[in-house]
């Protein structure tokens, strides 16, 4: 029995040596949040019939799922702040091969004038 609500654990996979298999966590998530619907995960029979159904369980579930995940997908945030950062970067060197190179042009203007003296 499930503590939180009562209700039957997912039926598991036997395994190949004949004792119950764990679930991974994924399926184990997704038969509870089915059971919210009140639908057993032997009951579940998905069928393709060419269009989607957006009333169907399957569906509902699918999308649930895929929107939690997307939801706490983080890394395009992160790639725009480490972008930041790469561009930040580039910047400052910039500047400073920039004022290396005026050094540089100095500096050759004062050998010049050393040796035309």
């Amino acid at each position: 029995m499930d503590h939180e609500s009562g209700a039957a654990p997912p039926p598991a996979e036997r395994a190949a040596d004949g004792g119950a298999a764990v679930l991974p966590p994924r399926l184990r998530a997704s038969w509870l949040g089915s059971r919210r619907y009140g639908v057993a995960p032997d009951e579940m029979r998905p069928v393709f019939t060419g269009s989607v159904d957006e009333d169907c369980l399957l569906y509902e579930r699918g999308h649930e799922v895929l929107r939690g995940s997307m939801d706490a997908d983080t890394r395009s945030a992160r790639v725009k702040a480490l972008s930041a950062i790469a561009v930040a970067e580039y910047q400052r060197l910039a500047r400073a091969v920039d004022t290396i190179l005026a050094s540089l042009a100095l500096l050759l203007v004062a050998a010049v004038l050393a040796v035309a003296g």
